[in-house]
């Protein structure tokens, strides 16, 4: 009887190791499940269009127009249309962007929406909800312009065009700390300390008699593209968007209360790690600075504790909705070149995915697998023939493509739209000399006036 009842309790307990192992196996396919339901949530490729400004509202715009048709190879406007990556972020299109319009990334350039109005309806055109806002959608207005342009690392004899390229290819990254929502909110917070009475003004610097290094409007570019620019088909009102960001704000605040604390915790340490390293540096560099004994594990000491505070800030940076119906790109404040940008189209992945034994997704070097693809568009309908072979590349290359231009590229400091009808109208002139002259500065500033095949543009 004995030997019955141990039996009776090996199988209890076997039958039990059995429905627990189902009940991991359910769990373990759901989490892929999930993942590949929040994959699919962002678009695999947007198509925008981007249109230079060149009605200046001067008098002689009529005539700006007329030498752009006649020399600038224009028809009607020096417009662009790109095909990107859904994952693309506002950072890496600026560098598509110098590509495609002829500049060479010598200036400082920004985002912010394009309707002013859009802005203040953001905001509520109160200082106290911009606030808010600051590491979800906009900067912190600084002129920490070593973190804007954090890897704007150009060296002098590379191709400016080759380098260009490998700015707006995926992987996309960001590698700076400002735009971080912790970061970000700790310089609010000491804002908010020096200027209490500032939080029931509009966030407009006209108004407020102290300098800040940049404007409040200006966008955050660490985000993609499709959490910020609205497609043709969202039909999201206002009331709605700030019912939806009330959601994810509030969540984020709750979470602040405790993790920005310890962000500055992180950073203190960092900073006190960092002193006692320059206090005793001759504990680590010879006489000639080179790297003593004790100096490589100083440096992965460093670098662990620097991880440590990206991946805290990775992990709190709340994700924005989409909101805007345009952007405006900023390049060279001097010659005040901007570009509308807006999204035409968008194609959503309603692939099969390939999954091993396990149910786990199975993926390479550009994400997961598919097994049976399918890009609907924002109308619901399949992508097929030369349209699916062009999401495909950029889907899987991670690469824009340039579908159609209009108008010539443009080039740096010709000053503005004018200059560069003034620039067109003498190169086609009558004076040899200074034709010759002009063509052979413009050829330093990277331009041809040759234009290539939309698809060899990026």
């Amino acid at each position: 009887m004995k030997h019955n009842s141990n039996l009776d309790d090996l199988q209890k307990e076997l039958s039990a190791l059995k429905a627990e192992k189902a009940r991991l196996q359910e769990e373990y396919r759901k989490m892929w499940d999930d993942m590949e339901t929040r994959a699919k949530r962002i678009p695999v490729a947007f198509k925008l269009h981007l249109e230079l400004d060149i009605d200046s509202g001067y008098a002689n715009e009529v005539e700006e127009r007329a030498v752009l048709k006649k020399y600038g190879r224009m028809e009607n406007g020096i417009t662009r249309d790109f095909l990107v990556p859904g994952d693309m972020t506002l950072h890496a299109l600026h560098y598509a962007i110098m590509k495609a319009f002829g500049w060479q990334n010598t200036h400082l350039h920004s985002y912010v929406p394009y309707s002013k109005a859009e802005f203040r309806k953001m905001t509520d055109d109160k200082v106290k909800e911009w606030c808010r806002l600051v590491g979800v959608y906009f900067r912190f207005p600084s002129e920490e312009f070593e973190d804007h342009y954090w890897d704007d690392d150009y060296e002098e004899g590379e191709s400016i065009k080759t380098w260009l390229r490998s700015k707006y290819k995926a992987p996309y990254s960001y590698g700076g700390v400002a735009e971080h929502y912790l970061p970000a909110q700790e310089e609010v917070e000491t804002f908010k300390k020096a200027y209490p009475k500032f939080q029931s003004k509009a966030p407009d610097q006209s108004t407020w008699g102290v300098y800040f290094g940049s404007s409040c409007d200006e966008l955050i570019e660490k985000s993609m593209i499709w959490t910020v620019l609205k497609t043709p088909a969202d039909r999201t009102d206002w009331e709605t968007w700030k019912t939806q960001k009330e959601f994810f704000l509030k969540r984020a605040e709750k979470e602040k209360k405790t993790a920005l604390p310890k962000f500055k915790q992180m950073e203190r340490e960092l900073q006190n790690f960092v002193d006692s390293v320059v206090s005793n540096e001759n504990a680590f560099f010879d006489e000639n600075g080179m790297p003593a004994a004790g100096a490589e594990e100083v440096m992965r000491k460093y670098e662990s504790l620097d991880r440590e505070i990206e991946t805290y800030c990775i992990e709190h940076d709340p994700e924005p909705i989409p909101v805007l119906s345009a952007l405006r790109y900023r390049y060279d404040y001097g010659d005040g070149w901007e570009v509308k940008i807006t999204c035409t189209d968008a194609w959503y992945d309603h692939s099969s995915y390939k999954r091993d034994e396990s149910g786990a997704l199975c993926s390479n070097r550009r994400g997961f697998i598919r097994e049976k693809t399918v890009f609907a568009d924002v109308n619901g309908k399949a992508a097929e023939g030369e349209t699916l072979e062009k999401l495909l590349k950029v889907a899987e290359k991670g690469v824009p493509i340039c579908l159609a231009w209009d108008g010539m590229s443009v080039m740096d400091d010709v000053g503005g739209i004018g200059g560069f009808c003034n620039f067109l109208e003498t190169i086609n002139g009558k004076d040899v000399e200074r034709k010759r002259e002009l063509r052979e500065w413009a050829r330093e500033q990277g331009w041809t006036g040759r234009m290539s095949k939309p698809e060899n543009l990026l």
